[in-house]
């Protein structure tokens, strides 16, 4: 059984506050209708946090589930440092965002919202009515490109319909889905046709890896103060140098 889940958060910013507070988290279990856990925005909030860590570690902790997101590494992150979830084992979830990647390497971006409305048709309706009231209601947003870093400060119904569709654009953005959209339209009018997938399993540890290395501060390029680890690869210190000075999205 497949369960999608996608954190909203406060703002992303440099370590050592990544990751970010979660405020709420959308859930959608297959045969279920999706929903939005909230409790930490400024108001309309239906739950206390600790009723959704009880959810979650249903979902977490039962091997019948598998669960799915958009960006992995975000997600089990947030749920680790500030929920108490531990990092399920690698079989039992997967990442949308990494499937698309292997659908078409060579596409311009694997962002949720963009593959979901060019391989599924589903245009992000609900981020705008979001983000309209964000600039409206949020003084430091209009000066800002980047509205999405204040969904935290919204109220939570609103960003219920922002969160449950882009957790609803996880589910089905799974890698059956795209392959079979991928076997229909490829090579019609207009559409490049795709790479194939590699055949081969993905590594047990490499979605640990990747989080610790978030977490340490691996650098792959430019800038910040370099030291090295026990294998002599060089290190950036976490907080310098790859991580953005001015606050992104949150989840």
């Amino acid at each position: 059984m497949y369960a999608a889940v996608d954190f909203e958060t406060t703002a992303i910013l440099p370590r050592p506050e990544y990751p970010p507070v979660p405020v709420g988290v959308a859930i959608l279990v297959e045969g279920r209708e999706p929903e939005y856990l909230a409790w930490g925005h400024p108001g309309k909030n239906n739950c206390e946090r600790d009723f959704a860590i009880g959810r979650l570690a249903a979902l977490w902790y039962k091997p019948e589930y598998r669960l799915i997101f958009h960006n992995a590494a975000f997600d089990l992150d947030v749920a680790e440092t500030h929920l108490g979830l531990k990092m399920p084992p690698w079989q039992r979830f997967h990442d949308t965002q990494v499937m698309a990647f292997l659908v078409d390497p060579e596409h311009h971006t694997t962002r949720l919202k963009e593959i979901a409305a060019e391989y599924l048709g589903m245009a992000p309706e609900e981020q705008e009515d979001l983000f309209a009231w964000i600039r409206q209601h949020v003084p430091e947003a209009r000066r800002k490109k980047n509205v999405g870093a204040y969904i935290s400060r919204a109220p939570a119904d609103l960003v219920g319909k922002y969160a449950v569709g882009d957790v609803v654009r996880t589910y089905a953005c799974t890698l059956p889905s795209l392959l079979r959209l991928d076997r229909e339209v490829g090579g019609g009018p207009g559409v490049r046709p795709r790479a194939p997938v590699d055949p081969r399993p993905p590594q047990p540890g490499a979605s640990r890896r990747t989080r610790r290395s978030r977490r340490r501060g691996v650098c792959t390029g430019g800038g910040g103060e370099q030291s090295a680890d026990r294998r002599g690869l060089p290190v950036l210190e976490a907080g310098r140098g790859c991580e953005p000075d001015e606050p992104r999205a949150a989840g």
